[in-house]
């Protein structure tokens, strides 16, 4: 067990500052839910062991709230995300873990733009 609280000494601060409420709604059907995301449209960086930068929109969001809402990470696929008055789609999210565990760390979401 770590001796460091990854989600109230890094990850509550970050999104208390950072965060932006947005619509989730995922694929089976469920009712949309609010959840708090940190967007990060300009790109991301991903890959493992090697990154690569890309400017594909991103966002991210912790993953104790997506388990506090009873999701896991594969039931966002083929989801959307509603924010800041858009609607982007989830195409691929990837684990980040924390230093905890990855059940405490964040799901990085890769978004493309819904164009109505």
């Amino acid at each position: 067990m770590s001796l460091i609280d990854y989600g109230a000494v890094l990850y509550g601060p970050l999104y208390d500052v950072f965060g932006v409420e947005a619509i989730l709604t995922i694929a089976d059907g469920e009712p949309p839910l609010t959840v708090t995301i940190k967007p990060q449209l300009a790109g991301v960086a991903i890959g493992s062991p090697v990154e690569v930068q890309t400017m594909q929109p991103a966002a991210f969001v912790r993953r104790s709230e997506l388990a506090d809402n009873d999701l896991c990470a594969a039931d966002l696929d083929g989801g959307s995300l509603e924010f800041d008055g858009k609607c982007w789609r989830i195409e691929a999210h990837q684990p980040r873990p924390s230093g905890d565990a990855e059940s405490d760390g964040e799901e990085l979401l890769l978004l493309a733009e819904v164009m109505e």
